[in-house]
């Protein structure tokens, strides 16, 4: 029986990307016919719904052991994937496994594929040259967005790119949850920092919290809410769970009024908590895809590109849009309430559509073609 391995950013208390785990093991199972899958990781997405298998051990080993094992698992295996996320920007560490990786498939003893993943952004010139020569030994590629389709067309590439969409979207086609029903509109809410992991300004930070906080100031008044605060990331250096804990101190909140969702790595349990939402308050990416593929309306920080990309992709008109909050906060949170009656269906025109495409990660014949 043949091996495969999923290599992604599993394992580091992030939302997104523990279900990109869980989609590529039940796509390879579902359209790959495939049975020994396993996570290139050592943790990561727990479910009831999908068996997860993990290659790497948790078990405190020196780094040279582990290395060695993780370079072991590579040989075993005959397919390796690279399942979701900003995986491809710059040149891996000179021992990474990923090298390692390349190098076998450069020779042809290892098949290489990626899908649902973005190409960049790109540290240096020659970091884009390293990535379009690597690139060139994979089987397959293909790209959850068209800036990076785009880029890996002028990459020359011995095959030809697919132009899929986020693993994410995948989700609907093996997971149906029910609805809770509540009472009260609930407003679900993500918060977290960016330009302080990044070396950009600081300030633009600040002033995006400042009117996000003045916002739910705002929301608060409004006795008919009740907020639930997610933890999308919940990393220690880089989570977003101190600065909601700050935020929900400094709204002086009543305990009857809100919730912390904590991040847990039962990934379809924390989307069955949005999937109860009203509306969605986000500024992790994240958060508003879960929210959209719940059909819960959500208004989105675009606080990066990638955020304005997946809007347009979306086809939200401009009238259910915040920017990188350049509105007043009051013009913010009455767009918010009016959004609770919006159809989720005429907000997100595009939904169906991304659905269809995040499947041909799985079912597109050249991927197809390599994996079944």
């Amino acid at each position: 029986m043949k091996k495969t391995l999923f290599s992604g950013y599993y394992g580091h208390h992030n939302l997104g990307d523990d279900a990109f785990g869980l989609i590529a093991i039940w796509g390879a199972k579902r359209f790959w016919k495939q049975d020994l899958i396993r996570l290139f990781s050592s943790r990561g997405p727990k479910s009831k719904e999908i068996k997860v298998e993990y290659a790497l051990s948790r078990k405190g080993r020196f780094r040279a052991v582990s290395l060695l094992l993780s370079y072991l698992e590579i040989v075993k295996s005959n397919y390796f994937v690279f399942a979701g996320g900003s995986i491809f920007h710059s040149k891996p560490r000179r021992l990474s496994p990923v090298r390692f990786v390349f190098l076998l498939a450069r020779f042809g003893l290892l098949k290489v594929g990626a899908i649902g993943v973005s190409l960049g952004p790109f540290r240096t010139e020659d970091d884009y040259n390293y990535i379009a020569l690597k690139l060139k030994h994979l089987s397959f590629l293909t790209l959850r967005d068209k800036k990076s389709f785009n880029i890996a067309l002028g990459m020359n590439l011995p095959y030809p790119p697919v132009l899929a969409a986020d693993l994410a979207f995948s989700l609907p086609a093996f997971y149906v949850n029910t609805k809770k029903t509540s009472s009260q509109d609930i407003v679900g809410i993500s918060l977290c920092h960016y330009e302080r992991y990044c070396g950009d300004n600081i300030k633009s930070e600040e002033r995006r919290e400042r009117k996000l906080f003045d916002t739910l100031k705002i929301l608060k008044k409004n006795k008919g809410l009740f907020f639930k605060f997610f933890v999308i990331n919940g990393s220690d250096d880089t989570g977003d769970r101190q600065l909601t804990i700050d935020v929900i101190d400094r709204l002086f909140l009543d305990s009857g009024q809100y919730e912390l969702i904590e991040y847990s790595s039962d990934t379809l349990s924390v989307f069955d908590e949005i999937s109860s939402c009203s509306v969605f308050l986000s500024t992790r990416l994240h958060g508003a895809i879960f929210s959209a593929i719940a059909d819960v309306p959500s208004l989105l920080v675009e606080y990066h590109k990638k955020c304005t990309d997946y809007l347009d992709d979306m086809g939200v008109e401009k009238k259910w849009r915040i920017g990188d909050i350049e509105e007043p906060p009051e013009d913010v949170a009455l767009l918010l309430i009016r959004l609770i009656t919006v159809d989720s269906y005429s907000l997100y025109p595009n939904k169906k559509s991304l659905i269809d495409a995040s499947l041909e990660n799985f079912s597109n014949k050249t991927v197809l073609a390599e994996m079944s």
